[in-house]
């Protein structure tokens, strides 16, 4: 009975040691629809728990692929360690889609992404 009470105590353990960063948040969040005023962006993901900016990165891509140039280095958000942040060139009209690679504070990576839109401002249609 005690090598089964230990071997589950080491189960639980290890699923904790290997968890992952994972997306919590972002704005703009996956499948919304944001305008397109001309000014630049900013691109926020919040995480489940802390990651390293400085080994993170952030691309961008219209719906064909094609990268978006001017994407801003990832870095962090004052009193926010779970946060990632970029600033994003001024967008055209259309679906992005965002692509992250973060480093987690347990050491694995974590690449992921997901899709956005940009729309014609109110009245300019």
């Amino acid at each position: 009975m005690m090598r089964v009470l230990l071997a589950v105590a080491l189960m639980a353990a290890s699923g904790a040691v290997n968890a992952h960063s994972a997306m919590v948040r972002a704005e703009p969040g996956p499948r919304s629809t944001v305008i397109a005023d001309g000014r630049p962006v900013t691109l926020t993901l919040w995480f489940n728990e802390r990651v390293e900016a400085r080994w993170s990165a952030v691309s961008l891509e219209r719906a064909g692929g094609e990268p978006v140039d001017g994407v801003g280095k990832p870095g962090g958000v004052d009193g926010e360690p779970k946060a990632l942040r970029v600033t994003l060139p001024p967008l055209e009209p259309g679906r992005y889609t965002v692509r992250y690679r973060v480093l987690s504070v347990d050491g694995h990576v974590v690449k992921w992404g997901y899709e956005f839109t940009v729309a014609d401002p109110v009245g300019e249609r």
